[in-house]
């Protein structure tokens, strides 16, 4: 729905052999080839994504945007880092990397609106922002510069009249 009020293109993607996806190229590449090679499972998923995945992605919807922000949620999330890291044939805008991690950083009322839980590190699946707080870390840019917005009031409104109805 966000996307097609702003229209943005978006794509969902799986890792290699999970989902709709076919399987990673070189399935014989076992854990003690990557040993040897010097590289990991993840380095080498992610250096796939850099050089064939995301430029195609790119090729197909690029003409409808300026730029590419890739949003990567756990393991994903370790992939997509390596392919930021790598040069690249697309124009990365930026990376969102959501569940990877073993340790969460609670304070009773931080400055992120987070609260604690009282549920250990290994207990906790979230870490709570209020919506207010998640409007300003997701759609304020630059951060010192509050009165600068990428989405609109009326628009940002409307998204969320349309959500409550729906």
């Amino acid at each position: 729905m966000l996307a097609e009020t702003l229209q943005i293109p978006v794509v969902a993607i799986d890792r290699p052999g999970y989902g709709g996806s076919t399987a990673y190229p070189d399935p014989k590449a076992k854990n003690e080839d990557l040993r040897r090679r010097g590289t990991t499972f993840a380095q080498e998923q992610g250096k796939y994504l850099n050089s064939t995945v995301l430029p195609e992605l790119w090729k197909e919807f690029g003409s409808s945007a300026s730029s590419m922000v890739v949003f990567a949620h756990p393991i994903g999330g370790m992939m997509a880092i390596v392919a930021a890291a790598e040069p690249k044939e697309y124009p990365l805008a930026g990376l969102i990397v959501s569940g990877i991690g073993c340790k969460s950083q609670r304070n009773e009322g931080d400055i992120h609106g987070n609260r604690d839980t009282g549920q250990t590190d290994e207990q906790q699946t979230h870490i709570h922002f209020s919506p207010n707080v998640k409007d300003e870390l997701m759609l304020n840019f630059p951060p010192k510069a509050n009165e600068v917005r990428l989405v609109d009031h009326a628009i940002h409104q409307s998204i969320l009249d349309k959500e409550s109805q729906g």
